[in-house]
Order: structure tokens, then C-alpha cells, then sequence
């Protein structure tokens, strides 16, 4: 649908602006997902995950459309959700008790999104004021018409020859038709003839197209559930680093402990089915189980974010928190900010001309048994850490 068939709008909502747009031809209204989670707070990691899921819900997704709702020069096409669509689409984040207790004030705004952003969007694209043409009077529910009289000629002769013309017509088709449907018949058995030597031939091409289409379709969900189990597996590395659990194996356990304190997940029958419906045998993976499940992955997703949540702030670690000021100064869009990394070397191996990089990896990797990059060395070795502290802060002040 072009841009000209839609009516677009940002509507004041619970202190932020919604974009929405209505589609001229059918009344719809969409609602622009990037809006609506601004005006929630959420970050452009979360933001992304909530598209994801969007997108990939069994429902959620017969409501998803794009539109260039965008003020970007490429006319950018924006996720967009059917307003009807909105109200399951946000009471699908789980309100946690950790969300509760830590982050009271984005409770409040998620329930007042989920009972009232429909209706604003609504009011905004369908209240309008009824039109009235001149000459109509609106009284209650009832038009009231003022029409002249008018004099109107007897045709009923006219309209009798009209239709016994009109008989005459439809007998004339109706043999018409009857002839055709004979040809019909007559070219369908000799169609049959012709394709009785095809038959074996089909088949078999049949049968073959299918077996490759349900190889490769095997292969495409393979891809797909490593690359959600990889996704998985990085956040979770994250957390270890916070020193809260052992490594990335303790944080699984302790989802799977609560999807099934909390959402009564039964493990052991669901390896049973699991077992039983793709007949295998052995132990299961449970991160497959989890996977085979789109409502398992919802839990689990929004599990391991609340968890990330509640400790990422540990999962920074100190060289980061440092020179994060200085990225933002040089407006660094590296990779990481190694641009502003290397700075930061160049600037070190000036102010301390005594630094060799060279002694102090060898050292880190005769204690520790492998070599590292310098961000480690210096994490790990405090006086490199002041050095870092020192000339980061002598950068900012230039």
C-alpha cells in the first residue's frame, strides 16, 4: 500500500508521542511498534527482541504489516501491529516480581499501556464528527430527506416488450450452455486419455521434489534453532561474568528451575513427548525442548532478560566503564570502540614509555597459562588499570 493511502498520526500518550496510521481503503488502524516501546523505556537490545517476537508469534503475527512511518530520507518501512492486536501483544510481558520490587514506575506505565493505548489510538483515528450533505437533517438516528415532487411517465409497455425480449435471450443461452457443457465433457475424456501415459511419471517427480523439500526444510530449522540456542548461550556467558553463577550451564539450570517453580513445567514428561513424538531415545537436551516450544522460548527469553536485567550492570567490566566517556566524546561507532582502545594505547605508551607490552603478556601467560589481548592484561593488573584510568582522563580534557 503506498504511502498515499494512509492517514499517519502521533498521538500524546502517557507523557510520549505513538505513531499510527490508518489505511484509507479498509479503516484499519497499525501502530507502530518502535513507538510504543520508546514510550515504555525500553532499550534498542529489548526493542529488537520484542520485533523478534512480534514477528515470530503464532498470532501476534497476523496483525504485523510495514509502513514508512520513518521521517528518514530512505522512506524506511517500520514493524507495524494492527490496533486490535496491541492489547495481547503487551500483556504478553510478563509483569516479574523482580519488575515489581526494582522498577516499580515501568510496572505502572506497562498497565496503563496495556488497558488504555488502544483506546487513545482508537479515539484519535475513528471519533470523528458525522458530515452532513446539505439538503439531509439529522434528527436522532433517522435522515429526514426533502424531495420535490416529481411526475413521473407511465413506461409499462415499454418495460413489457423489454421482457419478453429478455426471455427470449435467456432461452437461447440456456441451449447455449448446454452444448458447451456436452464440449466440456467430450474434452475432459479425452483429457483423461492423454494423461493415463503421464501418470507413473508425475508420481514419481512428485515424490521426489517432496523428499528434497523436506530435507531442505530440516536443514533450514536445524540453522534456526542454533542460531536462537547461540543467541541464548551469549547472554548467558554474560551473566557468569557477573560472578553469580559457576558458568554458563548454572545459568540454564536455574531457568529451568523456575519455568518450572513458577510455570509448572514438568520436565521429565516433557522429555517423554519429546522423545516419543520425533522417536528417539537416550536423554534430551532440554534447551531442545525448549526450542520445540514457541510458548517454552517466550518463558525462557523473558526469563534469561530479566535476569540480565537485574545484574548487567555487574556484566561491564572496569576498562569499559572507564573509557566509556571517551566513546561517547569521539562518537566512536567501531566495532567495540577499539578505535578509541587504541588511542587510549598510543596516549599510555607516551605518558609511561616504560610499558612493554611484550614482557607483561608473556608474564599473564606464564600465570595463566594463555596469552591475552591488553584490555585483559589491564583488567587484571591494577597499576596497568591506573595508567589506563590516567590517560583516558588526560584524553577527555583535550
Amino acid at each position: 500500500m503506498s504511502e498515499n493511502k494512509l492517514r499517519v498520526r502521533d498521538v500524546e500518550f502517557n507523557g510520549a508521542e505513538l505513531r499510527a496510521a490508518q489505511e484509507i481503503e479498509t479503516g484499519k488502524v497499525y501502530v507502530g511498534v518502535r513507538w510504543v516501546c520508546q514510550g515504555m523505556g525500553f532499550n534498542e537490545n529489548r526493542m529488537k527482541y520484542e520485533r523478534k517476537k512480534i514477528q515470530e508469534d503464532l498470532v501476534l503475527s497476523k496483525g504485523v504489516k510495514f509502513y514508512p512511518l520513518a521521517n528518514d530520507k530512505a522512506n524506511s518501512n517500520i514493524l507495524c501491529l494492527e490496533l486490535d492486536f496491541l492489547p495481547l501483544w503487551l500483556a504478553k510481558i510478563s509483569i516479574t516480581p523482580t519488575m515489581k520490587a526494582g522498577r516499580p514506575d515501568f510496572v505502572d506505565k506497562l498497565i496503563d499501556y496495556q488497558l488504555h493505548a488502544k483506546d487513545v489510538l482508537a479515539a484519535a483515528f475513528l471519533n470523528k464528527e458525522s458530515e452532513t450533505q446539505p439538503g439531509l437533517k439529522a434528527k436522532g438516528n433517522v435522515l429526514q430527506v426533502q424531495l420535490p415532487e416529481i411526475n413521473v411517465p407511465d413506461y409499462s409497455d415499454e418495460i413489457k416488450i423489454m421482457i419478453d425480449k429478455m426471455q427470449r435471450l435467456i432461452d437461447d443461452n440456456i441451449l447455449l450452455n448446454n452444448k458447451i457443457d456436452q464440449l466440456y465433457t467430450n474434452m475432459g475424456k479425452f483429457s483423461q486419455l492423454m494423461l493415463q501415459d503421464k501418470v507413473n511419471n508425475s508420481v514419481s517427480a512428485a515424490i521426489e521434489t517432496k523428499e528434497k523439500t523436506v530435507a531442505k526444510s530440516r536443514r533450514s530449522q536445524k540453522d534456526e534453532c542454533k542460531e536462537w540456542k547461540n543467541a541464548q548461550y551469549a547472554i548467558a556467558e554474560e551473566l557468569v561474568k557477573t560472578g553469580k553463577f559457576k558458568d554458563k550451564t548454572a545459568v540454564l539450570v536455574h531457568i529451568y528451575k523456575k519455568m518450572n517453580a513458577v510455570y509448572g513445567v514438568v520436565w521429565e514428561q516433557e522429555s517423554k513427548d519429546y522423545r516419543k513424538k520425533y522417536n528417539l531415545t537416550g536423554k534430551v537436551p532440554l534447551i531442545d525442548i525448549v526450542y520445540d516450544s514457541s510458548t517454552y522460548r517466550s518463558i525462557f527469553e523473558m526469563t534469561l532478560l530479566d535476569l540480565y536485567d537485574k545484574y548487567k550492570d555487574l556484566c561491564i567490566d572496569r576498562t569499559t566503564a572507564i573509557i566509556r566517556p571517551l566513546i561517547e566524546k569521539y562518537n566512536d561507532r567501531s566495532i567495540a570502540g577499539m578505535k578509541t582502545y587504541r588511542a587510549v594505547y598510543k596516549r599510555m605508551s607516551e605518558m609511561y614509555p616504560a610499558i612493554n607490552w611484550e614482557t607483561i603478556k608473556s608474564r599473564y601467560a606464564s600465570k595463566h597459562g594463555t596469552a591475552s589481548t591488553k584490555r585483559e592484561l589491564i583488567e587484571n593488573n591494577e597499576e596497568l588499570l591506573k595508567k589506563f584510568q590516567n590517560a583516558v582522563e588526560y584524553l577527555l580534557i583535550q
